[in-house]
Parts: structure tokens; C-alpha cells; sequence
């Protein structure tokens, strides 16, 4: 038996025989694409006659370019001559496998009239070939063959018969379905076909467009109308009205404006020690006073570093000029700030006045008050005691 080697890409494999070949076509595991080694070189299986028929893709006529390779004339000559098998090459062209064994024939007769059976009493796509007409024989069957179908005496119609030496092939090839003749049928009167009412009407539009325009007009001239009643009523009231005089403003008002002006924009940072007694110092100075030493001890210190001040004592000690209600006040609202915005907690606030070395304490929850705006400047000095 021959063996096949079978070539996909770069994957090789082998089968025994044809018929393994045969059955991997019929599996689908062998393409139409895939190679295959013959004495000839690599060739697409497609190509190979063996295979012919196995792929879905293929020629249905290609089996007849096989026969056409045959010389029928010789074929018919070593059939006559060599009765006892038939030759493998009349095997091939009827589509049996190459290595099928030969079938003997008992003999060849010529045929005649009666032996052509009519093209339409055979079956849709069957191949009618005459046999021989020998009483109780009956037409050699190949492997794999169909057996041949009764006809019955009804359906045979005279046929044309074949000249002697002539071998006859009936094919029945496909019928085209013929279409009957077109039937004019009267036609009916076409209806125009009224579409569907619009979904707004433009004389609705127009109508509210018309009455928007007329509400929009009728307020505008009401609006006019009150306007000139209200001006009419309302001048020679206007006119009859004496100027109010303006209210006068308390002096402790202007000083405490004056001394927020003079606050900087923002706290100084105070991270360590010794910086809240700088900031004290430079914004009184800024303040206008006289100040000898600014004491702002931090005794406790929080945060994650240690850097921000909790709890401190103040001391001032400034020299007056005679104005003790603005440098007191110059004095708390500076002291007040940094409280709120450190969030001091100040349990010492003594302000030192050198000249008479008196000592004034200030409450700095009052301070911080006023720094707030939620104590006046006057209310802050009523609060301050001596020492």
C-alpha cells in the first residue's frame, strides 16, 4: 500500500493508505489547502484524483475530466477483448479507489432500443448506463455503488437507439423551473394615501405668538404708568423734607478704626521661643507707643514637632505719653489677636506703666473679645482694673 505524507504550514504528518487518506477528508482534518507528497512532489490535496468529491467546495463536473483522460475507444477495445475484470482505469473513472480490486464481467453485449431507459422516468441527478439484456443477468455493481432502480413498464417510452459499436451515457442534468406566463389582472384605482394630521397647528401657534406679544405690551405700559404716578406723588414730598443732620461719631469709634489700621495684614509665626515676644513687640511698636519690653512667654508647646504655642504669659512695659485709653487699647487689641489666632490660652496679662509704675491687668478673653469686634473699645476700658 502507499503511504501519504501530509504537510500543513510546518507540521508534517503521515497516513498508511488511501483509505486513511480518504478518512481524514471525510472527517474534515484534511483541506483542500494542505499538501500532499506524491511521485510527482508536494501537491494540494484538491488536486489529487483519489480526492475528488471529499471537500465541500468542490467542482461537481470535475469527476468528468477524469473520464475525458480515458481513451474510450481503447477502454471499449480491452473491455471486448479482455471480458474476464474490468480494467482499473474504468474503476477510476467511475469514482471508485484506487486500490479497489478489478470486477470481473461476465460479458459485453451491444444494446439495444429497449435496453435505454428515458431520461424522465430516471430520478433527479441519476446517471442512467446501460447494461446487458441477457435473461436473468443483471448489470455488474461496483464497491460502494448504488443498487439500480426498478422501472416500472409504465414509464418507458420509445428512445432513439444507438448506433452499433456505440456506447451511449444518458445524463439528466438539472431542470430549470420555467416561470408561467405573466396574467394581467385588472387593476384597481389607486388611493392617495392622506398622511396623519400635523402635530401643531400653525393658526394655534400664531394665535398664543399674538396674545404673548399683547400681555408683554399691556405690562409694559402698566410698569410706565406706575412709574410716572410714583415720581408725580413723590418729588414735591422729596422737596418739602428737611436734609437730617449726621450723626455724630463717638471719638472711642474713630480710635478704634485708627488702631486696626494700623494692625499688619497678618499674625507673625511663632514656632519657637522668643517669637511671640518679638511680634509683640514690633506690632505695639507699629502701634505708636513707647514700649521699653514686650514679654509673651509660651510655658506650653503642642503638635507633632512641638511647635505650636498653647499656653503663654504676657507682660508689657511701655512709658505713656498721656493717653491711657488709646495705648491700653492699642495694647489689648494686639494681645487679643495673636490669642485668637493661636488659640492661646493667656492666664497672665499685666500692662506696666513706667512713669508711675502702676500695673493694670486685663482680662484677655475680653481682649480677644474686642480684637472680635464683640466688645466696643469702650466697654473694654470700663473692664480694666488697676493693680
Amino acid at each position: 500500500m502507499q503511504a501519504f505524507r501530509i504537510r500543513r504550514g510546518d507540521s508534517e504528518r503521515s497516513v498508511s493508505d488511501t483509505s486513511a487518506l480518504l478518512a481524514l477528508a471525510s472527517a474534515g482534518e484534511l483541506r483542500p489547502t494542505d499538501e500532499v507528497q506524491t511521485a510527482d512532489g508536494w501537491v494540494a490535496a484538491s488536486t489529487l484524483p483519489v480526492l475528488r468529491g471529499r471537500f465541500g467546495g468542490d467542482d461537481p463536473w470535475a469527476a468528468w475530466s477524469d473520464v475525458e483522460s480515458v481513451d474510450a475507444a481503447s477502454l471499449y477495445k480491452r473491455m471486448v477483448d479482455e471480458p474476464d475484470e474490468l480494467p482499473v482505469e474504468a474503476l477510476a473513472a467511475v469514482g471508485a479507489p484506487a486500490d479497489a480490486s478489478p470486477v470481473r464481467v461476465d460479458a459485453v453485449v451491444e444494446l439495444d432500443a429497449d435496453a435505454l431507459v428515458p431520461v424522465d422516468a430516471a430520478p433527479v441527478g441519476v446517471v442512467q448506463v446501460p447494461g446487458p439484456r441477457v435473461a436473468g443477468a443483471t448489470a455488474p455493481t461496483l464497491p460502494g455503488a448504488k443498487e439500480p432502480l426498478p422501472l416500472s413498464a409504465a414509464a418507458r417510452t420509445p428512445a432513439r437507439a444507438l448506433p452499433p459499436g456505440e456506447v451511449g451515457e444518458l445524463i439528466d442534468f438539472p431542470r430549470v423551473p420555467t416561470r408561467p406566463a405573466p396574467v394581467d389582472l385588472p387593476m384597481r384605482p389607486s388611493r392617495a394615501r392622506v398622511g396623519p394630521p400635523p402635530l401643531v397647528r400653525t393658526s394655534r401657534v400664531v394665535g398664543m405668538v399674538v396674545a404673548g406679544l399683547l400681555v408683554v405690551l399691556v405690562g409694559y405700559a402698566y410698569m410706565r404708568m406706575t412709574a410716572f404716578s410714583r415720581a408725580g406723588v413723590s418729588a414735591p414730598v422729596a422737596a418739602r423734607t428737611a436734609p437730617e443732620a449726621p450723626a455724630e461719631v463717638s471719638p472711642l469709634v474713630l480710635l478704634d478704626a485708627e488702631l486696626r489700621r494700623s494692625l499688619p495684614s497678618t499674625p507673625r509665626a511663632v514656632k519657637q521661643a522668643g517669637d511671640l515676644s518679638d511680634a509683640l513687640l514690633l506690632e505695639l511698636v507699629s502701634q505708636k507707643l513707647a514700649v521699653e519690653s514686650a514679654e509673651g512667654l509660651v510655658t506650653k508647646w503642642v503638635g507633632r514637632l512641638g511647635d505650636e504655642p498653647q499656653s503663654a504669659e504676657v507682660r508689657v512695659r511701655y512709658t505713656t505719653n498721656g493717653d491711657i485709653g488709646r495705648e491700653l487699647g492699642a495694647i489689648a487689641l494686639v494681645v487679643g489677636r495673636y490669642k485668637r489666632f493661636y488659640r492661646l490660652q493667656i492666664p497672665v496679662f499685666e500692662v506696666t506703666e513706667l512713669s508711675s509704675n502702676g500695673v493694670t491687668l486685663i482680662d484677655a478673653e475680653r481682649a480677644e473679645a474686642y480684637y472680635q469686634a464683640r466688645l466696643s473699645l469702650q466697654e473694654l476700658l470700663a473692664s480694666i482694673s488697676g493693680k
